[in-house]
C-alpha cells in the first residue's frame, strides 16, 4: 500500500476515534454542568496517567526495534509485547476490583468509586488493543487499523448517546468507554490469536532498559501535559477545571488533525534517517509547518465554534483556547525535533530531559497558580513548552546532528507567536491576515506541497517507505 493511501486511512481512523468525541462535546456539556464535567476531566486525566505506566513503553519499543530484527526476532518481540500488555490489563482489572470494593478510598477527590472502577476496566481493554494496533501500523496495514478504530469510535459514541439520554451522567460516559474498548479488544485479539501460540515471550536486557526509560519519560511527560488538571482542581476548583478542559479539548483537535502525519512518519523516521539524514530533517520541518497551519486554523475558528456549540456556562473557554493551541503546537514540535535522543539504544536522554522539565513544571505551575491564579497557569504552560522544545532540540543535535533549515524553523515560530497574540486579543481581522499570509507564503514558495509530494514519493531501496 502506498503512502498516500496509508495517510488517508490513518486520517479516517483519527477522525472516527477522536473526532467523534469532539463532536459529542455539545451533547455532553448540555447534559453535564461544569462541576460534573470537571469530574469527568479528572477521570480522563487519571486514565492518561495509568495508561502511561501500564503500557510499559511498548509502542516506542516496537517502533524502535521492529525493523532492526529478522523474522523470528520480530515474532518474539511482538509476542513479548503482547504478554506484557496482558499483564498491564490484569493489573488494571485488579485495581478496578480494589477501588470498587472500597479497599482504597477515592472519595476525597472523586464522587463515585464505581466511575473509577469502570475507567480502570475500560483501560484494561485499551491495553489489550495497544500492541496489535502498533503491529498493524508497522506492517503497513492501515486499512485494518482504520476498521478497528472506526468500530471503536462508533460503538462508544452510540453508547454515550443512549446512556447520557437516560441521565447516567459520568457513569454513563465511563460505561460507554468500557463497552467500546472491550468490544474492539475482543475482535483484535481474535484477529491476532495465532501470535500467542507459536512463540513464548523472551525478555531482552536492552529492550527492558529501553522500556524502563520510555515509561519513566512518559510519566515525566504527563507532569508536563496533564498534571496541571490536578493543580486547577485542587487550587481553583472543578468549575475552573471544566472551562480549562473544554479549551483543552478544542486545542486537542490540532493534535488530532496532525495525527495522520504522525502515524505515518514516526514509525518510518528511523529508516529514513538511516538512508538520508537530510530527508529526516526535512520531514521534521514539514511536520512543524503542518502543525503551525493547524494551530493557526484553530486559533482563528475555535473561539467562534465554542460560542456557537456550547452552553453559556462554558463560553469563557474561548479566551483560553489560543494559548493552549500555541502550547500544543510547541509540544508537537518537541516530538519532531527529538530524533537524536531516540536513536540511543536506551533513550536515556529522553527520560532525563522529561524528568528535569517535570520537576520544573511542578514548581512553575504550582507557584504561578498560587501567585496569579488562572493567568499564572497559562503563563507556566507557555514557559514549559518553550523550555522542553529547546532542551530536546539541543540535546538531540548534540547526540546526532541533523541539517535543519533554520530559516523555515524561525518562520514557523514567529508566525505561531503572532497568531497566538492576535487570537488571544480577539483581533480577528489581524488573525485572518496572519493565517492567510502564512498559507500564501508556503504556497508561493511551493514549500508545503513540494515537500509533501517528495515525502509521499520517497523510495528506499526501490520500495515506498
Amino acid at each position: 500500500m502506498n503512502s498516500i493511501k496509508q495517510i488517508i486511512y490513518y486520517g479516517v481512523s483519527i477522525v472516527c476515534l477522536k473526532g467523534i468525541s469532539f463532536l459529542m462535546m455539545p451533547f455532553i456539556t448540555h447534559h453535564l454542568p461544569p462541576q460534573i464535567y470537571g469530574e469527568l476531566n479528572l477521570l480522563v486525566s487519571l486514565a492518561a496517567l495509568l495508561s502511561l505506566v501500564l503500557t510499559f513503553g511498548l509502542a516506542e519499543l516496537l517502533f524502535r526495534f521492529f525493523n532492526d530484527s529478522d523474522k523470528n526476532a520480530k515474532q518474539n518481540l511482538v509476542v513479548t509485547c503482547i504478554w506484557l500488555s496482558l499483564a498491564g490489563a490484569g493489573i488494571a482489572l485488579l485495581l478496578a476490583w480494589v477501588v470498587y470494593s472500597e479497599i482504597v478510598d477515592v472519595s476525597f477527590i472523586f464522587n463515585s468509586s464505581l466511575d473509577v472502577a469502570l475507567l480502570l476496566i475500560s483501560l484494561a481493554g485499551g491495553l489489550l488493543l495497544s500492541v496489535p494496533l502498533c503491529v498493524l501500523r508497522l506492517e503497513q496495514q492501515a486499512k485494518q487499523f482504520m476498521l478497528f478504530s472506526v468500530l471503536q469510535g462508533v460503538i462508544q459514541a452510540a453508547a454515550t448517546l443512549i446512556l447520557l439520554s437516560n441521565e447516567m451522567a459520568v457513569t454513563g460516559v465511563m460505561l460507554s468507554s468500557v463497552i467500546a474498548s472491550w468490544s474492539v479488544a475482543i475482535g483484535v485479539i481474535f484477529y491476532y490469536r495465532n501470535y500467542l501460540h507459536w512463540a513464548t515471550p523472551r525478555f531482552n536486557v536492552t529492550h527492558c532498559r529501553y522500556m524502563a526509560s520510555i515509561t519513566l519519560s512518559s510519566i515525566f511527560l504527563y507532569t508536563l501535559n496533564g498534571a496541571e488538571n490536578w493543580f486547577v482542581a485542587l487550587m481553583l476548583g472543578k468549575n475552573e477545571l471544566a472551562l480549562f478542559f473544554v479549551a483543552a479539548q478544542f486545542a486537542l483537535i490540532t493534535s488530532i488533525a496532525f495525527e495522520p502525519f504522525r502515524l505515518w512518519w514516526y514509525p518510518k523516521r528511523f529508516k529514513v534517517f538511516a538512508a538520508n539524514a537530510k530527508q529526516a530533517a526535512d520531514g521534521a520541518i514539514l511536520g512543524a509547518e503542518i502543525s503551525v497551519l493547524i494551530a493557526l486554523a484553530m486559533m482563528l475558528f475555535g473561539p467562534w465554534l465554542i460560542e456557537l456549540m456550547l452552553p453559556l456556562d462554558y463560553q469563557e473557554s474561548r479566551y483560553i483556547l489560543p494559548i493552549l493551541c500555541f502550547t500544543t503546537a510547541l509540544r508537537t514540535q518537541s516530538d519532531l525535533f527529538n530524533l537524536g535522543c531516540y536513536l540511543q539504544s536506551s533513550a536515556s536522554s529522553v527520560a532525563i530531559i522529561n524528568g528535569l522539565c517535570a520537576c520544573f513544571a511542578l514548581l512553575c505551575i504550582g507557584g504561578l497558580i498560587y501567585l496569579f491564579e488562572f493567568n499564572g497557569l497559562l503563563a507556566a504552560l507557555i514557559i514549559l513548552a518553550f523550555v522542553r522544545l529547546f532542551a530536546f532540540w539541543l540535546v538531540s543535535q548534540r547526540l546526532t546532528h541533523l541539517p535543519y533549515n533554520y530559516q523555515r524553523m524561525a518562520t514557523c515560530f514567529i508566525i505561531l507567536i503572532v497568531g497566538m497574540v492576535c487570537s488571544a486579543l480577539q483581533l480577528l481581522v489581524l488573525m485572518m491576515s496572519v493565517f492567510s499570509s502564512y498559507v500564501f507564503l508556503l504556497a508561493i514558495q511551493n514549500r508545503l506541497g513540494k515537500s509533501l509530494i517528495t515525502f509521499l514519493k520517497l523510495r528506499l531501496g526501490g520500495r515506498y517507505v
